[in-house]
C-alpha cells in the first residue's frame, strides 16, 4: 500500500474517531446543561412576573396615596365640594385601565361618592344607586387602618348582591382611611383594580403560569376553570393536583418537580417558583410559579442531539472528501517524483523533473532564496506594525475603559438627582396641604420637566446603545410583534387602529422592528392635534425590501421639517405644544442606516403622516458600531436601577 493511501486512511479513521468521541461527550453532558438552562430560564420568568404584579399594585397604591392627599379631597373634607371630586374620580377611572371603581365612603360603609369605569369611560353613579357596603371584611379592614396607610383586599371574583359574576373579573381592593384637620376618622377611600390588569399571562410560549394563595388555592391558572376553582365550584387547587402545599415552600426563590396526584389534566413539570409579598398595613402573600412539561426537556435534548450528530456528520463528511482530495493531489505529485528518483538511481540520466513553466517545483528553487529575503524584511516589518498596534489597542482599551467608567457614573449621578427632582414634589405636596393652586402647579410643571428629562437621558443612552450587541435576524410572524406592542402602548381614548398585513412571515432582527414600530406609534399619538384619530399599521413587501408603515390623519409634517426630525433632539414642537425627546424618529433612521434601508416621510392623503421604514428582505450582517459617542457597549447597572429615593427630613429639601 502506498504511503500516501495510508496516510489518507489513517487521517480520515482519526477524524472519524474524534467525531464520535466529541459527539459522545456533548450529549452525555447535554442533558444537564439543558435543564440548568431551563431552570434559569424559569427563574427569569418567574421575576419577571414577580416585579410587573408588584410595580402595578405600588403604581395603584400611589394614585391612591394622591388621591387622598390631594387638593380636591381637601376641599371636599373642608367645604363639601363633592363635584371636583368626583371630576377627580372620573379622570382616574378614565385614564388608568386597571380601575374598576372609585369609591368614597362614610364610617358606616354607606357610599358617598362612587365612578365606574364601564366600557373604557367613566360613569358617575347617581346618589339612588349607591350601595351600604358596612359588613363586608374590607370595609372592617379599612376602619383599622392608620393615617397615610394602604390596605389590601384579597383577590377574588367580583359579586354582586353576594353572587360572582360573568364574564369572571377578580377585583383587587386598595384602602385608606381619610382623616379631617383634627385627626377624626370621616370616610374611606376605595379603589376597585381589575385583576386581569394585574395578574400575567397565564401562558408564555410551553410556559405555564400558576399563582396561588399559600393555601394552594389558584388565582391564575393555565386551565380558566381552575383560576378561582373552589370560589366558583369548577375546580380544586393545588393539594389537589399536585398534593402541594405552598405555605410549605421557603421563602426564598427556588425549583421544584411537580407529580400528578390523580387529578386528569395535569402531567409532570419542571417548576420555578418565587413568593410576592404585597400590602402595606396588612400584607398578603402570593405564589407565583412558572412551569413546563417535563417531557419538553427529553424533547430538547433529542432534537439538539439529533441536530449536534447530523452536523458533525455533515463536517466530518465533508472534512474527510477535503482531506482525501488534498492527499490525493499530493499522492499524484509524489509519484511522478518518486518515478523520476527510480530512473535517475537506475542510471537513465535522460530523466528530470520539469523545472521551466507554471510548475510550483520549477519556479521553487529559484526563488526560495530571494522569498526568504522577502520573508525575513516582511518578519522585521510585522513586528514592528505588531508592536505599534499593541501599544495603540492598549491605549484604546484605556481610553474606553475611562469612557466607559464616566458614562456609567454621569447615567448614575444624572438619574439619581432627576428621580428626587420628580418625586420630592410631591413629597411637598403631602406634607403642605394648604398649598395653593398656582404653586400646586408649580409643583407638578417641577415633576413634568424632570419626567421629561429623565425621559431624555434614558431615550439618549439607548440610542447610542442601539446596535452595539450583535443581534441575528430570524424568521417571526410580524403580527404577533405588532400585537405585543399594542399591549404596552395604550391608545387614547378616542383613536382607532388597523392592520393592513401581508405578509405571513419577515426576517429581520425582531428587536429592531419592534422599537421601530413602537417609536412609530408613539410620535403619531404624542404629536396629534385631536381628540379622535385613526392609526393604519401596514406590513408590505416591494420586490427585494419589505415595508413597515404607519398612517395617521394628524397635522403631518412641514417639508422643510422632514430632514431635520430623522436627526437626534430634533422635533417639530416645543415640550408646551406637545413636543417629546426628539429622539422617537431618529431612532428608526439609525436602524434604517444599520441595515441598508431608509426612512421616508410621506404626506398621508388629505391630511396626516406617512412614516415608512424600508429594509433590505434578506438582511446582511450587521454594519460596524459607530462608536462616536463613546458610550459602552452595555447599559451601566443604573440605569434599572427603579428604586426611589429616600424622602428627606422635614423642614427643608436637600
Amino acid at each position: 500500500m502506498r504511503l500516501a493511501t495510508r496516510a489518507q486512511l489513517i487521517t480520515i479513521g482519526a477524524l472519524i474517531v474524534v467525531t464520535l468521541f466529541l459527539v459522545g461527550i456533548i450529549g452525555a453532558n447535554h442533558r444537564d446543561l439543558l435543564r440548568q438552562h431551563l431552570e434559569e430560564s424559569l427563574a427569569a420568568e418567574v421575576t419577571a412576573k414577580v416585579s410587573a404584579i408588584r410595580t402595578r399594585i405600588d403604581a395603584s397604591q400611589h394614585l391612591l396615596r394622591r388621591l387622598a392627599g390631594g387638593p380636591a379631597m381637601h376641599r371636599f373634607l373642608e367645604e363639601g365640594a363633592a363635584e371636583d371630586l368626583t371630576d377627580r374620580f372620573a379622570v382616574l377611572a378614565a385614564n388608568h385601565p386597571q380601575i374598576l371603581q372609585v369609591r368614597f365612603l362614610d364610617t358606616g360603609g354607606q357610599e358617598r361618592l362612587r365612578v365606574d369605569r364601564v366600557a373604557g369611560q367613566a360613569r358617575v353613579i347617581p346618589e339612588a344607586d349607591l350601595q351600604d357596603k358596612s359588613g363586608r371584611a374590607y370595609v372592617e379592614q379599612a376602619l383599622t387602618l392608620a393615617p397615610g396607610e394602604v390596605g389590601l383586599s384579597a383577590l377574588e371574583p367580583n359579586r354582586e348582591f353576594g353572587e360572582i359574576q360573568y364574564p369572571l373579573t377578580p377585583t383587587l381592593r386598595l384602602m385608606m382611611s381619610v382623616f379631617d384637620g383634627r385627626g377624626q376618622r370621616v370616610g374611606l377611600l376605595v379603589l376597585n383594580l381589575d385583576g386581569s390588569k394585574i395578574l400575567p399571562a397565564a401562558h408564555v410560549g410551553e410556559t405555564e403560569l400558576r399563582i396561588m394563595r399559600p393555601d394552594g388555592t389558584y388565582l391564575l391558572h393555565p386551565d380558566p376553570a381552575q383560576t378561582f376553582g373552589l370560589e366558583r365550584g369548577t375546580g380544586t387547587g393545588a393539594r389537589a393536583e399536585f398534593d402541594l402545599v405552598p405555605a410549605t415552600l421557603s421563602a426564598a426563590p427556588g425549583f421544584l418537580r411537580l407529580e400528578p396526584s390523580g387529578a386528569p389534566w395535569a402531567a409532570p413539570a419542571l417548576a420555578a417558583y418565587q413568593w410576592v409579598s404585597l400590602g402595606d398595613a396588612t400584607r398578603q402573600r402570593w405564589l407565583v410559579m412558572a412551569s413546563v412539561p417535563e417531557n419538553l426537556l427529553a424533547t430538547l435534548v433529542r432534537r439538539d442531539f439529533l441536530t449536534l450528530a447530523g452536523t458533525a456528520g455533515l463536517i466530518a463528511a465533508l472534512a474527510c472528501a477535503l482531506i482525501w482530495a488534498v492527499l490525493n493531489r499530493v499522492a499524484r505529485r509524489l509519484d511522478h517524483i518518486t518515478r523520476a528518483a527510480r530512473s535517475i538511481s537506475a542510471g537513465d540520466r535522460g530523466i528530470t523533473v520539469a523545472t521551466q513553466g507554471d510548475d510550483e517545483l520549477a519556479i521553487l528553487g529559484q526563488a526560495f532564496n530571494g522569498m526568504t529575503r522577502d520573508l525575513e524584511t516582511a518578519l522585521e516589518m510585522e513586528q514592528k506594525a505588531r508592536a505599534e498596534l499593541e501599544d495603540t489597542n492598549t491605549e484604546l482599551q484605556r481610553s474606553n475603559a475611562d469612557l466607559e467608567s464616566f458614562a456609567r457614573a454621569a447615567a448614575h449621578d444624572l438619574k439619581t438627582p432627576l428621580r428626587a427632582l420628580r418625586i420630592l414634589p410631591t413629597f411637598i405636596e403631602d406634607d403642605a396641604p394648604d398649598l395653593g393652586p398656582e404653586l400646586c402647579d408649580h409643583l407638578h410643571e417641577i415633576t413634568n420637566q424632570a419626567e421629561r428629562l429623565e425621559d431624555l437621558v434614558d431615550g439618549l443612552l439607548k440610542y447610542s446603545l442601539l446596535g452595539r450587541e450583535r443581534s441575528l435576524p430570524e424568521s417571526f410572524a410580524p403580527g404577533e410583534v405588532i400585537d405585543r406592542v399594542l399591549r404596552t402602548c395604550t391608545l387614547p381614548e378616542g383613536f382607532t387602529l388597523r392592520q393592513e398585513i401581508d405578509l405571513a412571515v419577515i426576517h429581520c432582527v425582531m428587536v429592531e422592528f419592534e422599537i421601530a414600530l413602537r417609536n412609530m406609534l408613539q410620535n403619531a399619538i404624542r404629536h396629534h392635534d385631536r381628540r379622535t384619530g385613526t392609526l393604519v399599521i401596514r406590513v408590505t413587501r416591494d420586490d427585494s425590501l419589505f415595508r413597515i408603515e404607519l398612517q395617521d390623519d394628524g397635522p403631518g409634517i412641514p417639508d422643510a421639517m422632514k430632514p431635520k426630525v430623522l436627526l437626534p433632539l430634533r422635533t417639530g414642537k416645543s415640550q408646551e405644544k406637545g413636543g417629546g425627546t426628539g429622539l422617537g424618529l431618529a431612532f428608526i433612521a439609525k436602524i434604517a442606516d444599520r441595515r441598508g434601508g431608509r426612512v421616508e416621510l410621506l404626506d398621508a392623503p388629505g391630511r396626516g403622516l406617512i412614516v415608512r421604514l424600508s429594509l433590505p428582505a434578506t438582511p446582511s450582517e450587521d454594519r460596524p458600531t459607530d462608536r462616536r459617542d463613546g458610550l459602552p457597549a452595555a447599559p451601566p447597572p443604573a440605569l434599572s436601577d427603579k428604586a426611589a429615593p429616600r424622602r428627606p427630613a422635614a423642614g427643608r429639601l436637600h
